[in-house]
């Protein structure tokens, strides 16, 4: 004669099922991203082309630990019970499985670092350390940076002359300079809510309106 099993038990073993399966998935996606062990750092390309400074190029984060994100799940939260569970309790369970298994997942890399004012915490996903924003090893951005350097003199470097565009930032010759009236709601001294206008300098109309538009939200 078969035991019948309560509810209650066929929850609990389906939460066992669920916490070996994340952690399975976790154990997966570590070695498929080559992800280090905790206390490894982790490089973040923080230099862009505009805004190019020599002497901060680059973050040094430490990584400390590690999660597991299924993306696509986040209308499904997990189903608790403290103690009897029902029928509709297993059921929810189930669909949070099947929503599980239904997602591509991802790792969370959790890093830190000590800064001015503390210790400071961000979340990186696993899929996003490939080298050309986040890297384990500071030498796979020797090229990107070597390009940034390039474009930020040839097209941002202050020079004699020119202005910077406030849209784009590139610099344009003075004598070549658009002037264009920007409209906005603004607040004045007083705080009061009306309409505002000043002149903005750019290097194109496509920037002049691009810049107006931006301001009309």
């Amino acid at each position: 004669m078969r035991t019948k099993i309560s509810l209650t038990q066929q929850f609990r073993e389906l939460e066992t099922t669920i916490d070996v399966y994340i952690k399975q998935t976790e154990s997966r996606l570590i070695e498929e991203l080559r992800v280090p062990l905790p206390g490894f750092p982790l490089y973040a390309l923080i230099a862009s082309p505009r805004h190019y400074n020599p002497d901060n190029v680059v973050e040094e984060w430490t990584l400390e630990s590690v999660s597991v994100l299924f993306p696509g799940t986040y209308g499904h939260s997990r189903p608790r019970v403290n103690k009897v569970a029902r029928r509709d309790d297993l059921v929810a369970l189930r669909d949070y499985f099947s929503a599980l298994q239904a997602a591509e997942p991802d790792l969370l890399i959790h890093v830190g670092r000590v800064e001015k004012y503390g210790h400071v915490q961000r979340g990186v996903r696993g899929k996003d350390i490939d080298g050309v924003k986040y890297a384990w090893n500071i030498d796979d951005f020797t090229t990107t940076i070597e390009r940034y350097r390039a474009e930020y003199k040839e097209n941002y470097a202050p020079r004699e002359g020119c202005v910077a565009c406030e849209r784009c930032g590139k610099q344009v010759p003075a004598d070549k300079v658009v002037k264009y009236k920007l409209i906005y709601q603004g607040r004045d001294r007083y705080g009061v809510r009306r309409v505002m206008e000043r002149i903005g300098t750019f290097c194109s109309g496509e920037c002049a309106f691009n810049e107006q538009c931006s301001l009309e939200g």
